[in-house]
């Protein structure tokens, strides 16, 4: 806002006891008692809700440690009220905005308390009378105790003219001055953004090369730790290998040579026999390969929580069998053909089939190597010591008396 803007016409300072408005009066008086004296009021045209300011339509300095009551408030007041309205009248000549703002340098350059005030023109009147109490071009009019003259077609395009006159003068003025302090800013405004930018600029180039380093860091972290992977699954795998080739040879020795001795397990009683033996090996190969659970299916101390591909009774049978519980012809109930209840049927081969490795069903087929061995050993055995007929020299052909 700039001290240069058009006077306002000038009346008497309004010394009544009773203010126009008693909201303002209140407030002034708040500033004194809250200890915010200020050092200068203004009233000031406002717009856009208080966020732009226009002209200053009245300024009040203040002498330091000034008295206030409520009589010197109520003047001020209807001062500030008096000088908006006026403003409102004659220079606006419709619905304005005000602002009553206080200032106080040791605050800073901003207003710290505000009022606000909504005014509309009090008159119809527009054209005021010149400094020697004519009308301008020489229009006469009836007299006015305000020193105003009737609206009429003439005076009115005269008043809007001279308005719209002193509206250009004033945005050209106003403007020049902007456009001046925006220029001289300008400079100082670009060495900063251009220093800014450089300042950027490495800043960005700086971040890049952290996260391309931290990036390339991280790369071949992955990469060494998948190396180290891939060297202990290769491992694993050669174990794995090994160890299925030592099954798959135990198996396929026993197959072909019979009689090859295994180790039963800890805690594993009764006679020792090679269908124990290969079904203890049998039991241990599901377990080594992780496929009992799916075969068997899970137990704990209590019995069967979920079932596998072999009923509870079959693996029951089984774990008997390594135990030396049972006989190892017990293993005949099982073996697919039996016609017991509990043989294995040719569904839960072709179920169990395409979990178990090479070694594992090597392991099953030298159990029943082994019974197809052992019982046909035994028929063998049987038919040997049966009593063989005896057989009777013929009898003597009898001759006749001719010969």
């Amino acid at each position: 806002m700039s001290k240069t803007d058009r006077k306002t016409p000038d009346r008497p300072r309004d010394v009544s006891t009773e203010p126009t408005d008693p909201k303002l009066a209140l407030w002034i008086q708040k500033l004194w008692s809250g200890g915010e004296e200020p050092q200068s009021i203004h009233v000031v045209q406002s717009y856009k809700g208080g966020k732009v300011f226009g002209r200053i339509v009245h300024t009040e300095n203040i002498k330091a440690n000034a008295p206030m009551d409520a009589a010197k408030a109520t003047e001020y007041a209807n001062t500030f009220l008096e000088a908006a309205q006026l403003d409102c009248d004659k220079i606006v000549h419709k619905k304005q905005s005000y602002l009553v703002l206080s200032y106080d340098k040791a605050k800073g350059a901003e207003a710290y308390r505000s009022y606000p005030l909504a005014l509309t023109p009090k008159t119809t009147y527009l054209v005021t009378k010149d400094e020697d109490g004519n009308f301008p071009s020489g229009e006469s009019g009836a007299d006015d105790e305000d020193g105003e003259m009737p609206v009429n077609s003439q005076t009115l395009m005269l008043h809007y003219t001279k308005e719209q006159i002193g509206a250009l003068q004033f945005d050209k003025g106003h403007y020049a001055t902007c456009f001046g302090d925006m220029f001289l800013l300008m400079k100082g405004v670009i060495v900063d953004l251009a220093d800014a930018n450089h300042k950027a600029a490495e800043a960005n180039q700086k971040l890049f090369t952290e996260v391309i380093t931290a990036k390339r860091q991280e790369e071949d972290a992955r990469n060494a730790a998948l190396d180290r992977e891939l060297a202990r699954k290769r491992e694993e795998f050669k174990l794995d290998l090994w160890r299925e080739g030592i099954r798959t040879g135990r198996n396929v020795l026993q197959m072909f040579f019979g009689d090859v001795k295994g180790e039963l397990t800890a805690g594993e009683g009764g006679p020792q026999s090679e269908e124990r033996v290969a079904v203890a090996d049998f039991l241990r190969d599901c377990e080594a390969v992780g496929i009992f659970n799916k075969l068997f299916g899970v137990w704990n101390e209590k019995g069967v929580v979920t079932e596998g591909i072999f009923t509870p009774i079959q693996c029951a049978t089984l774990v008997k069998i390594r135990d030396g519980q049972l006989p190892a012809e017990a293993l005949d109930d099982l073996l697919p053909g039996s016609s017991s209840a509990i043989a294995i049927t040719p569904k839960q081969i072709a179920a169990a089939q395409p979990l178990m490795p090479e070694s594992v069903g090597l392991s099953l087929m030298r159990i029943k190597s082994i019974r197809d061995r052992k019982r046909a050993a035994a028929q063998a055995a049987a038919q040997a010591a049966q009593p063989q007929p005896q057989i009777q020299p013929a009898a003597p052909i009898p001759t006749t008396a001719k010969e």
